[in-house]
């Protein structure tokens, strides 16, 4: 059987043609018929060679893919419009910090954690595999099935990529719709258009986000009611000092929630949470020039 490798980076390319050798297929030459098409992330949905392959029948996958394949253990998969990143970082911090071993992206460009030839090779079973997926991922695996699926937010993005809005939250919901009663489903209690893309799912559901004054948590998961985080785990239960505001706060409790889904309790949790580090280049203050506060983002 022979493959096509279209992907740009050289490492990832490599790692795509030993995967592929592995399984013992051929890289093809120029102009020879292929039955596997290879792509990277950043190939659009509409690329010609994309669809010139699906017209013919052809199956297209990327090197995540192939990656994920090989993972021992259990896989988290993170998609969202965003806090991808910042999600999967903290949720690294969160099972180092509670003794349990990770395989997450150590050469992704800008501390991203897209599954890439650093992953290459497989993992234990007692690793846990944090996966960032993008919509340009998702758009091309051929199958998509996490153990723990988590979505952090979805709005209108990315049209130049995938022609339609719609076939954006399409690519998104690839990430769910292979699950079954025995995975988890980490969504947004507070957002509900987030919630209505993904729609109704036969995963265990677990919540993150903030709840108003008073209110108790609606289930499993990790929220924020004023300044206190209240982490929920069936019958156990811990809270915490809320760690900080905004985007990294919201990625704080999507991983904690996917920790506990993993086997942290909710106590490893909390402690490891209130010390989550910023990413960088997404919203990390940085002491400028005469002592001025600048705020790095700019991965926006």
């Amino acid at each position: 059987m022979r493959a096509c490798v279209r992907i740009r980076d050289e490492a990832d390319a490599r790692a795509a043609r030993d995967e592929l050798r592995r399984r013992g297929m051929r890289e093809c030459a120029p102009g020879q018929r292929f039955e596997l098409l290879v792509v990277d992330e950043w190939t659009a949905e509409g690329d010609t060679a994309v669809q010139a392959a699906r017209r013919e029948g052809v199956p297209v996958t990327v090197l995540a893919e192939l990656v994920l394949e090989r993972a021992g253990g259990p896989v988290v998969g993170v998609t969202g419009t965003a806090g991808k990143t910042s999600t999967c970082r903290a949720l690294e911090w969160i099972l180092r910090q509670s003794g349990r071993k990770v395989a997450i992206s150590s050469t992704a460009r800008s501390a991203n954690a897209w599954p890439d030839h650093s992953l290459a090779g497989g993992s234990g079973a007692s690793v846990v595999t944090i996966a960032e997926l993008t919509s340009t991922h998702l758009c091309h695996m051929r199958s998509v099935h996490p153990d723990v699926a988590v979505v952090t937010t979805i709005r209108p993005d990315h049209v130049e990529l995938h022609g339609s809005v719609e076939a954006y939250e399409a690519a998104k919901r690839r990430l769910v719709e292979e699950l079954t009663g025995d995975d988890l489903l980490v969504l947004p209690c507070d957002d509900p258009t987030t919630v209505g893309v993904i729609g109704e799912r036969p995963a265990r559901p677990c919540g993150f986000g903030a709840l108003p004054p008073a209110e108790m948590p609606p289930g499993d998961g990790a929220f924020v009611r004023g300044a206190q985080v209240l982490l929920a785990w069936h019958e156990d239960h811990a809270q915490c000092d809320a760690p900080s505001a905004g985007t990294a706060l919201r990625a704080g409790l999507a991983a904690a929630a996917a920790a506990m889904a993993v086997g942290v309790s909710p106590a490893e949790a909390a402690q490891a949470l209130v010390a989550v580090p910023m990413v960088p280049h997404r919203m990390r203050a940085v002491t400028g020039a005469r002592g001025i506060t600048l705020i790095d983002d700019t991965m926006a």
